[in-house]
Parts: structure tokens; sequence; C-alpha cells
């Protein structure tokens, strides 16, 4: 393929990519998550009251610190007093989030066909456009995605910079979502490995900018210590739950397999319903049941072939993983070891969280667990590269069609709603 070619379908997938997300943004039902962040938003844009603090977390665990969710709302109100505003931004981190991994990945392989592949796989994915959403999870696959960029930047050099950038990843996600965490243990890894050169001078710029930055979150909590802790001690939640309970745990695992299939969440898989046929009842009746018997059937076979194609990864760079191992030699064995860094990762959050883990607290890791078939890909496409091309353009159309259907009716999107439209007021 020429470079024009490549350039044209990847604006082609850019497209279609940017008309699904579209359509998911505008079709959101508005619900708790929305109305937390909207409510900060505007009252710092109207009238200057800037939440130190962000949305009320699953499990008891109180509330985010920090002033980033407040601010990824109220700065776009302030420059355009619309709904869409926010989500302006949300698209444009998010384009951000594929163009840095983009970047990854061609300096890793450097083969137009392997990037547009990755494009399929990661643009256009259900995993990922369903969540051009209004709420804190959304945000992650930015900061995941420069997280992983900065480690291919300081395994090259030692930096100030791309350690400050680094560390600020893992700072921001954390003031988004406490899944952050899994961000954190990804670095230790890999520094703990030896493939990453860490400036200590940026690592702690950023922690006392970050730190100065929860002072205003910290002082609320003497009055109000559902800040950090709502009620958990009601609940059966517990550092080490993984360890007591092994279904919350397995399930935790098995979403890394899923994120690389197309066993989507259940707001897609399962309550999709057609609604917009709903005057043709025996008619909406009989789809639904096919449609979920594709889904299903897909996500099934899918989700085991994810599940060789690890099996294969680990195979691979088993004798990489461990501190003596030596020195990388190559951008790809990098990216192999960076993908057992989030697997090793989310064993371990699966094992001290106090609750159990569900698919949008472990988002974070999307962009890690989708590379396994990324190598498997580029491994095998001199071989076979008849058969990826026919099969990923199977995948995207497949993407497309489940992407159409469920920005128009699914768990958390329906048709009959225009985001746009809703009329907030601040109470």
């Amino acid at each position: 393929m020429n470079a024009f070619r490549f350039r044209v379908v990847f604006c082609l997938i850019l497209g279609a990519g940017f008309v699904c997300g579209s359509l998911y943004a505008l079709h959101q039902i508005v619900s708790f998550d929305q109305l937390q962040m909207l409510k900060k938003g505007f009252e710092a844009a109207t009238f200057g009251n800037w939440t130190p603090y962000g949305n009320l977390s699953s499990g008891g665990l109180g509330n985010t610190p920090g002033y980033l969710s407040t601010f990824v709302v109220a700065v776009p109100l302030m420059a355009w007093e619309s709904l869409l505003s926010p989500m302006v931004l949300l698209g444009v981190l998010m384009l951000a989030a594929y163009l840095l991994l983009d970047n990854v990945i061609k300096h890793a392989y450097g083969d137009y066909w392997i990037r547009l592949f990755f494009g399929v796989l990661y643009w256009l994915n259900p995993w990922f456009l369903a969540e051009v959403h209004l709420w804190n999870p959304s945000y992650l696959f930015f900061f995941s995605a420069l997280h992983l960029w900065t480690v291919v930047r300081m395994n090259q050099t030692h930096s100030f910079w791309f350690t400050t950038v680094h560390v600020f990843a893992v700072g921001a996600a954390a003031q988004m979502h406490f899944s952050a965490l899994i961000l954190l243990f990804m670095s230790l890894y890999l520094f703990y490995r030896g493939v990453i050169r860490v400036h200590w001078g940026g690592v702690v710029a950023v922690i006392l900018v970050w730190s100065a930055s929860l002072i205003p979150y910290l002082a609320p909590i003497t009055d109000n210590t559902s800040l950090i802790n709502n009620s958990i001690e009601e609940k059966d939640y517990f550092l080490g739950r993984g360890l007591v309970y092994v279904y919350p745990f397995l399930k935790t695992i098995l979403y890394w397999f899923r994120f690389d299939s197309t066993f989507f969440s259940k707001q897609l898989m399962f309550l999709s319903h057609f609604d917009w046929l709903s005057a043709y009842g025996g008619l909406q009746s009989s789809l639904q049941i096919v449609w979920r018997t594709i889904l299903i059937s897909l996500g099934v076979i899918t989700i085991g072939f994810s599940i060789i194609v690890n099996r294969i990864l680990w195979t691979r760079i088993k004798d990489s993983l461990g501190r003596n191992a030596g020195p990388v030699r190559s951008i790809q064995e990098l990216l192999m070891i960076y993908t057992f860094s989030g697997f090793l990762s989310l064993v371990i959050c699966g094992i001290i969280t106090p609750i159990s883990l569900l698919w949008w607290h472990v988002l974070i890791i999307y962009h890690t667990a989708i590379l396994p078939m990324v190598f498997f890909t580029a491994q095998n496409f001199a071989t076979h590269s008849g058969k990826f091309k026919l099969g990923y353009g199977c995948v995207a159309g497949y993407f497309l069609a489940v992407n159409l259907v469920s920005a128009h009716g699914s768990g958390r999107y329906s048709y009959v709603h225009i985001f746009s439209e809703f009329q907030y007021s601040l109470p």
C-alpha cells in the first residue's frame, strides 16, 4: 500500500469513528454520572465555584480527589455554553489518545497495514466508541495512551520532560478515577524491569504540584468524611476481597480477554431493543433474538481466540519479564513487556480491590489489552496478508453495525434522547 492510499483509508476509519461517536454523544441518556459532572461544571462556569473533588465512586470509596473532573466540564462551558461543549473536549481527547497510540504503532512496525488494523481494533471498537459519554472513565483513554507513549520515550532517553508527562498521566488519571492505580502499578513494574529511565526531578516536580492541587480537597474532609468513605463499613467491602471471593476476581481477569474480543459490555450485548421498530412487534422481537444470538456467538468465539492469542504472547516473552532479562531489543519487545505489566497490574488490583470490579473500572487498560491481537497480526501478516485484510474488513463492518445499533438504542443510549436538548438547571 502506498502513502496516498493509506491516508485515504486512515481518514475513512477516522470519519466512520467520528460519525458513530457523535451518535453516541447525541443519544446518551442523562443519568446520575452526567448530572454530577454537569453540576460541578456549571457551578464553576457560572458562579466561579470550583469543586475540588470529582464524582462519587463505586463501592462507597468516596469522591475522587482534585479539580480535574470539574475543569474538563467547566472550561468548555465557559467557551461555549452548550451541553455539547464538554463532549467536544472529550472527543478531542479520545482522538488524541488514538493518534498517540498510532504514533507508537508506527514506530514499532512502520507498516501501513498494521496501523490500519490497529485503527479498526482501537478507534472503531464499540468498547471505545460507546464511551463517548459524559462520565469520568471516558477521560481515561487519553491518560492511558499518554502513559504508553511516554514509556516508549522513557525507554529511549533519560528526560525530565518525558518523566514529568508520564507521572502527570498517572496523577491526572487518579483525579478522574481510582482505577489509575493500575497505571501506577504498571509504572512500578516497568521501573523494576528496567525498561524506563526515570528522571527523579520530574517525579518530584509533578508530585509537589499534584499534592498542592489536593489541598482544597483535603481541607473539607474534616467536616465531611463521606468524601473519602461513603459508608464502606456498612457493606461487604474490604481490601483483599479478590482472595476471598473467586468469581469477582475471575470476572475481573476475564475483562482482559473481553477487550480483545467482541464480547462487549452488557449494555451493548443484551440491552439493544430496537425500539424504533416498536410498531412492528413481531419483527422487533425476532430481530432482538437474531441480534443477540449473533452478538453472543461471535463474542464467545472471539473471546476464545483472544485467550489463544494471549497464550502465544506469554509463551514468546516469558524470558523477557524478569529484572535480569537485559535491555529490550526493540519497541515491539517493549510493547510486549508493557502488555504484561498491564495484565499483572490488573491481577493485583483484582486481588486487593474492596469491590467487585466492573468493565468501566478497568477501561484504563483497554489500550493494553488489545495489543496481543496487534502482535499476532504483525507476526503473521506477511504469510497470510489476504486473510488478514478480509478479516479486518469484516471486523470493521461488524463494529460499525454494532455501533449504529447501540447508539440508537441500548442501555445508556436511545434515539429518542437528544443530549444537546436536555434542559439542565442547577439544583
